[in-house]
């Protein structure tokens, strides 16, 4: 595994490559957006879609979490030096009775959260500001459950 600084983002990051952050980062809508798309904790793992121009600011790569196949846009500066090159990623599937089994720490996942002092984050995902989706997610998550990321594809996925 390597280990990426900041000099060797464009050039040697591919797409399709997979990589692990170590760091909570928040997730863009577009390139240039300022708009919270989702956040990222750390551990979580990505496939680069896009390496961004060296012309355009902020750079920005594409990519896709490996997790809940949820695309957005992250911020080169605050991920280099701060992700691990990794293999392909494989989902780990559980059986109907795992996720049973795991139903009671994810409710009592979302009564801890709930008596922490935050406010709504369209896009917030890693706590303690949570929007409805993220906090679902998140909640799903810490058991090693994912779901996806926003409401709609939860109802269908659900």
């Amino acid at each position: 595994m390597k280990t990426l600084g900041p000099l060797d983002a464009i050039e040697l990051m591919m797409p399709g490559s997979y990589w692990q952050l170590l760091t909570s980062v928040n997730g863009y809508a577009n390139p240039t957006s300022t708009s919270l798309s989702t956040q990222a904790a750390a551990g979580r793992g990505f496939q680069l879609l896009e390496k961004c121009s060296k012309m355009s600011l902020p750079c920005r790569f594409k990519v896709r979490l490996l997790e809940d196949g949820y695309v957005c846009w992250l911020n080169v500066n605050e991920i280099m030096g701060k992700i691990v090159e990794t293999g392909p990623f494989e989902p780990k599937l559980l059986s109907l009775e795992q996720i049973y089994y795991r139903l009671t720490s994810v409710l009592l996942w979302v009564e801890k959260a709930s008596v922490q002092p935050n406010k709504y984050l369209w896009g917030g995902t890693n706590g303690p500001d949570f929007d409805c989706s993220g906090l679902i997610q998140a909640a799903f998550s810490s058991e090693g459950i994912w779901v996806p990321r926003d409401a709609y594809q939860q109802e269908r996925f659900c």
